[in-house]
């Protein structure tokens, strides 16, 4: 129903109402020449405790529609406590906020008052509010639009008033996404055309003053949102900005302009894929803008050990393997990324082998707390490309079958440099995400481990496997398969062979055991340390064979092995030291005799190549075994000795 203001007919009863008004110049006072706005729907609630919430014993008594002027009575009601809310079930007062602050508005009225002061004002504020996101991007990986978490965005917020608009204690206020909370803003990024003016103490500079002490105090005030939440990820969700008396004396348009700051906020509820937004609105709730989403990113990183061969025997020179790359789902730079492998006590590291092998190149190789290894990329880009690390180990005495395992680990996190500690004074969330086992957040870690099965050379007696085959038919050219990658043989590094009697000189690669025994066809020139037997220079017997007759049908590196004697040197050179052995024994054997391959506790070098070609067969049905010991161990510098030694 319409209703004008009317006096209340019965002396017992009373009357409510008055006006809701276009406050033009938004000042909450009802001027001269401001007009109603009529077809508003206005309800009246009793409230018989008067605590003015109507929820638990309110009823509603009834509602009017505003009359063309704005007016509206509700008259003939009996004395008591009431509310009264303006429900615009019309939609009439779209666009426009409240001024006078007073809905939902309280009334007590005794019998026979009249009570005409239930008046609304509401504004059209500003001819145009507007929010965008600024290209301002701390990470060179991301857009504005795309954000890391701890990472900082910037947003702006223009608000237009017409020409002579006049707006008291106007304010806007901004509520952010969960995820995301108020950082900090800068006055100087704070600007007003100059036909602005504001009853702020400061001007508007005032509008960057927030309180870290009492947030609710500043400007703008901080608050959590939902109001009254009691969650930490929630706080510094909203602010409210309060523009005091804000007039435009031109007759132009003016702009006001506000520029700050949020971070995003390491939460389980922020992970790759999800996106942020935010929204501003003036006065009581007119006009809401939002900027554009933002889409948060992760790196992801995984890592794969590896080793050089998963059996070996007490003394074998053996290579991990560590290859770290970006998951398929990571899309985003990794930084501060480490790799941390511990060598167990099964193993000897071999100091100086950490390596770069291939890939994203780090920033720090360190061995120098080994057997800790760490391997650091300030910026692990996510470029598709992945980091091969490698290092050596000496395989440790652990009975035959037994195991042992090495373990690498991975940890990066989403920010570079350190924003471990809260970057935001109004949420303690407000941090990068990195490697933090206890947090259920902080999971930016991975792990890999690989075993080795230890075997010994008695192995090869128990599966009937023969001394290798060291040779090819003489003077004739045999043509040999591409070597499979399961026989490629072991880079020692600087370690290689001398045998002064006999004028030869050779590197040593290492061969493995296989099902098939030790397989040595593809030494091309080189001894051939057999995996297994002692690693070359430590204590036990070490096995090394050499081609008599090579592929081509030329003599090969131990083609004179037959020739050694009694005292004749033997040297292998290696960590910048000579290791002088003198032989002891040279004798031939069957093929089947694997007593040359006995252990041995001091430190010995068996050489075995081939012997006895058989025609019928294609096959050598001997082995020359030559036994040498060691006698001294000279710098690299130094001359061979060659003083007869008073060991075995």
């Amino acid at each position: 129903m319409t209703s004008t203001p009317t006096a209340t007919t019965d002396p017992l009863l009373a009357s409510i109402g008055d006006t809701v008004w276009l406050d033009e110049n938004g000042d909450g006072v009802e001027d001269l020449g401001e007009s109603g706005i009529g077809n508003v729907t206005v309800e009246l609630w009793t409230d018989p405790d008067g605590n003015g919430d109507v929820t638990l014993d309110g009823v509603l008594y009834g509602t009017l529609t505003t009359d063309p002027t704005g007016n509206y009575d509700f008259i003939n009601i009996p004395a008591g406590n009431y509310v009264v809310f303006v429900t615009d079930d019309n939609n009439e007062l779209d666009g426009l906020g409240l001024t006078t602050n007073n809905v939902p508005l309280s009334v007590t009225v005794v019998a026979g008052q009249d009570y005409n002061d239930a008046d609304f004002g509401y504004d059209p504020g500003p001819v145009s509010i507007t929010k965008q996101l600024l290209p301002v991007d701390e990470l060179a990986n991301t857009t504005p639009d795309r954000v890391a978490i701890g990472e900082i965005a910037e947003y702006q917020v223009t608000l237009t008033f017409a020409a002579g608009a006049q707006h008291a204690a106007a304010s806007i206020t901004d509520t952010l996404d969960r995820g995301l909370a108020f950082m900090d803003c800068d006055p100087a990024d704070i600007s007003a055309d100059a036909g602005l003016t504001t009853t702020l103490a400061g001007g508007f500079a005032d509008l960057c003053t927030p309180d870290d002490v009492t947030p609710a105090n500043g400007n703008p005030a901080i608050f959590e949102f939902p109001l009254g939440s009691a969650d930490l990820e929630d706080e510094g969700r909203r602010m409210v900005w309060d523009l005091g008396d804000v007039e435009n004396t031109s007759g132009v348009d003016q702009t006001l302009t506000i520029v700050y700051r949020v971070i995003v906020l390491d939460i389980v509820d922020n992970v790759r894929g999800d996106t942020l937004n935010n929204d501003v609105f003036w006065g009581n709730e007119i006009g809401h803008q939002s900027a554009a989403e933002v889409l948060i990113v992760e790196p992801e990183l995984d890592i794969v050990k590896s080793v050089s061969q998963d059996e070996a025997a007490p003394g074998d020179l053996l290579t991990f393997r560590l290859v770290i790359f970006h998951t398929g789902a990571s899309n985003q730079d990794a930084f501060e990324a480490i790799v941390n492998d511990e060598v167990e006590p099964e193993f000897t590291y071999v100091p100086g082998s950490l390596r770069y092998i291939s890939g994203q190149i780090p920033t720090l190789l360190d061995d120098t707390n080994a057997p800790d290894l760490r391997v650091v990329w300030d910026t692990f880009l996510d470029n598709g490309v992945n980091a091969v690390i490698e290092f050596d180990v000496i395989m440790g005495v652990i009975p035959p079958g037994g195991s042992a395992s090495n373990t690498g680990y991975v940890e990066w996190s989403s920010f570079p440099g350190d924003r471990t500690t809260p970057q935001s004074p109004w949420n303690e969330y407000s941090t990068e995400r990195w490697y933090d086992p206890p947090d259920p957040v902080d999971v930016y870690g991975g792990i890999s481990s690989t075993s080795v099965v230890t075997f010994s050379t008695d192995l090869a007696a128990e599966e009937g496997i023969p001394l290798p085959q060291t040779g090819f038919a003489p003077e004739a050219i045999t043509e040999l398969p591409v070597q499979p990658e399961y026989l490629n043989y072991t880079d020692l590094g600087d370690i290689w062979l001398e045998i002064p009697s006999l004028g030869v000189q050779m590197s040593i690669v290492g061969v493995p055991y296989t099902s098939e025994g030790w397989i040595v066809d593809y030494l091309n020139g080189q001894a051939g340390y057999l995996e297994g037997t002692a690693f070359p220079t430590l204590p036990g017997n070490t096995a090394i064979t050499g081609h008599v007759w090579n592929a081509d049908g030329t003599p090969g590196i131990f083609y004179n092995l037959r020739d050694l004697r009694y005292g004749d040197q033997v040297v292998i050179h290696a960590y910048g030291q000579q290791y002088v052995y003198e032989i002891r024994t040279n004798n031939y054997v069957r093929a089947t005799n694997l007593n040359a391959l006995g252990h041995e506790d001091y430190n010995w070098v068996t050489l075995i190549t081939c012997d006895g070609y058989n025609e019928a067969t294609g096959a050598y049905d001997l082995r020359t075994v030559a036994r040498a010991v060691l006698v001294d161990v000279l710098p690299e510098s130094g001359a061979v000795n060659t003083t007869a030694s008073i060991l075995p």
